[in-house]
């Protein structure tokens, strides 16, 4: 068979399902003012994040707060400004949850015990790479599901991937065998209770879920 037999016309969008250019004109003419404020909280978000971090004591909630949520949330507006001036105001729905989300996570840890907070966050975020980086060292029990997603998909992994997780994984297993982290990395292996993956974060702290937090 030829190449040329490989290629397919383009094809422009069926008009009454999805009229691209209809809707981005409809989104400049009824939600302009919205959009430009977005973007332009977003812009401001970019330069409070550095302004913020530079003057906190850049401590473990400082990074946890700013660096890391902070952050998060300024992407997530992005996103939602990104997307609503293309008229993706359902797709936008994703990126407003996870704002939500980030914000949300900010005050509860800003409304006290913050730095106790601040260290569970970043135990779980730690033992979350841990499982990632295991996922491709051949001998762990993580890589063997995941070896057979890889194995169906086609993806293949080399030795400096393993040796590149392998030195993450120490790296981890060295920060959590820190003193402040020590007791903290131990209840999230007793808040398992038998189950493959771990609680949320706020978890051990006593929180049920994202909602009971947000009340």
């Amino acid at each position: 068979m030829r190449d040329t037999m490989l290629i397919r016309k383009r094809e422009n969008e069926f008009k009454p399902l999805l009229d691209s250019e209809q809707i981005v004109a409809d989104v400049k003419e009824h939600l302009k003012p919205w959009v430009d404020l977005l973007r332009d909280i977003t812009n401001y978000g970019t330069n409070l994040i550095p302004r913020c971090f530079s003057s906190s004591d850049r401590g473990l909630k400082d990074v946890v707060v700013i660096a890391i949520l902070l952050r998060q949330t300024v992407a997530m507006l992005d996103g939602v400004e990104i997307l609503l001036s293309k008229g993706a105001s359902h797709a936008a729905h994703l990126q407003m949850r996870a704002l939500f989300e980030a914000s949300v996570y900010i005050g509860w840890i800003l409304d006290g015990d913050s730095e106790r907070k601040a260290q569970y966050y970043y135990v779980h975020n730690l033992r979350r790479k841990r499982v990632w980086a295991s996922r491709i060292q051949v001998t762990s029990v993580e890589a063997r599901e995941f070896n057979a997603i890889l194995k169906e998909s086609g993806a293949q992994l080399n030795d400096q991937d393993r040796e590149a997780a392998a030195r993450q994984i120490r790296e981890i297993d060295r920060v959590l065998s820190q003193p402040k982290f020590l007791e903290i990395n131990k209840q999230f292996d007793k808040s398992r209770k038998g189950k493959k993956y771990d609680p949320p974060w706020y978890a051990p702290l006593g929180e049920q879920s994202l909602g009971t937090m947000a009340k």
